[in-house]
Parts: C-alpha cells; sequence; structure tokens
C-alpha cells in the first residue's frame, strides 16, 4: 500500500466522519423544531381554552348586566 492509498482512505474516512456528523446535526435540528412546534401548538390551545372560558363565564355576565340596565327595546313604527 502507498503513501497515495493511505492519503486516499484517510480522505474516505474524512468524508464519511463529515457526513455522519451533519446527518447528526440535521437530526438534531428535526428534534428542535418538533420539540418547540410541539409546545407552540400546546400554549395556542391553551390560550384558546382560556380564552374561550374567560368569554363564557364574563362575557355572560356583561351581557346580562347591559340587558337588565336597558329600556325594554322599542320599535319605531311609521303610518302613512
Amino acid at each position: 500500500m502507498g503513501k497515495a492509498d493511505r492519503i486516499r482512505q484517510r480522505n474516505a474516512r474524512e468524508r464519511i466522519a463529515a457526513q455522519q456528523a451533519a446527518a447528526q446535526r440535521a437530526e438534531a435540528r428535526r428534534r428542535i423544531l418538533i420539540a418547540s412546534s410541539s409546545v407552540f401548538v400546546v400554549l395556542a390551545i391553551v390560550v384558546g381554552l382560556v380564552s374561550w372560558l374567560l368569554n363564557l363565564l364574563i362575557g355572560d355576565d356583561r351581557r346580562r348586566n347591559k340587558r337588565d340596565n336597558e329600556p325594554p327595546p322599542v320599535r319605531v313604527v311609521r303610518v302613512r
């Protein structure tokens, strides 16, 4: 085995190592993306549920109070 063969083998090993490192980095990026998007989805669901519940609980009280303080509706009719 000559010097050229050793250099070729070393270059091949370096290439394989570089490809493996790139694959590991891509996998880590994928895992981080999945985790962060999962957290975002959970937060969005929680915010949606909280706003829905607040609207359900507080919004009805506001509507009831507004209706109680208002006079009954009056219909305007024109006579010709």
